[in-house]
């Protein structure tokens, strides 16, 4: 099988999916980012919008040079923010009979343009389920990529969150702290953010409190190291999607229980065989206790098995 995968670069999840694909029988693997890299592009995303779309479009030409002579079998597009449909059909035409397979790991509010080239697709899929039923696509949950489950993990009362910085999210965090410590509970938060969008941010007068973020992206095994010290990882999933956010599942596979502001209902029907292990803040308040990740609950939701759902849709 000749593949092509295009997905984000983000916590090491391009390396986790190439190793993941790698293990296919017979395949000649070809892996691209979504998105170009380096300074120019990351200084042009801040300040020079033309520039950006000039970078992004000559990345996606670069693409369709480098697979020419392979003639493909199935491309495997992840969230694929730049993907145009002029990209998809140039794929169709240049690859006859080439599959095209789409995973949305955001929701589509968040990425409007993909509701623009679903129908270029052979086969969509969603971990966002309100998507799924409004567009017709197919769900399948998020995933986790590493097991490190720890069994003396108790409930020390110590909430931790790592994510990406948005004002919105840092108000909600800000806001979940002041909650969590009229429980009794502590939450430690830090947030990443590229140190070109912080000096935009500063240009801008809008002032972040620098002891929340970090400038240097964390590897898995990072991430996962600074959440040994806390027994809860929180999550709280944005208004606009519906779906269980990775976050989830990489905290179950360490050991961790996760605690959400969404309602247990809800929980219970995205993710219903790990969901013991989330608590809401309703049940936290009514002395929820912490357990123990059993391996047979989480295995169905390694990305072995999501990779192969997805390459075989």
């Amino acid at each position: 099988m000749k593949l092509l995968i295009i997905c984000p670069d983000f916590y090491n999840y391009k390396n986790v999916m190439i190793n993941e694909a790698e293990k296919i029988e017979n395949i000649e693997l070809v892996c691209f980012s979504e998105r170009p890299s380096g300074f120019i592009y990351n200084l042009s995303r801040s300040f020079f919008p033309k520039l950006k779309a000039y970078l992004e479009n000559k990345h996606l030409t670069n693409i369709l040079k480098s697979t020419d002579h392979l003639s493909l079998d199935k491309v495997v597009i992840v969230r694929g923010e730049l993907i145009t449909s002029d990209f998809l059909s140039l794929l169709k035409i240049k690859h006859d009979g080439v599959r095209l397979i789409n995973y949305q790991w955001d929701s589509i509010s968040n990425n409007p343009k993909a509701k623009e080239v679903i129908a270029y697709y052979d086969s969509v899929l969603s971990f966002d389920n309100d998507d799924c039923k409004q567009y017709g696509l197919r769900y399948l949950p998020l995933f986790f990529s590493e097991y490190s489950l720890n069994e003396s993990a108790k409930n020390n009362k110590k909430v931790g969150f790592i994510g990406s910085y948005h004002g919105e999210r840092l108000n909600r965090l800000i806001a979940a702290k002041e909650k969590l410590a009229s429980l009794g509970y502590e939450l430690e938060f830090k947030l990443y953010i590229p140190f070109l969008a912080y000096l935009k941010n500063i240009l801008k007068l809008n002032i972040i409190p620098i002891n929340y973020l970090f400038f240097k992206k964390m590897t898995n095994k990072e991430v996962n190291s600074f959440y040994m010290g806390f027994s809860f990882v929180l999550e709280l999933p944005s208004e606009k999607q519906s779906g269980i956010p990775m976050r989830f599942f990489e905290a179950i596979a360490i050991g961790r229980n996760v605690l959400f502001n969404i309602s247990r209902s809800k929980i219970d029907d995205l993710a219903p065989v790990i969901a013991q292990y989330a608590v809401t803040f309703d049940e936290l308040k009514s002395g929820n206790q912490f357990k123990c990740v059993q391996f047979s609950c989480i295995d169905e939701y390694h990305i072995s098995n999501w990779f192969r759902k997805i390459i075989y849709s």
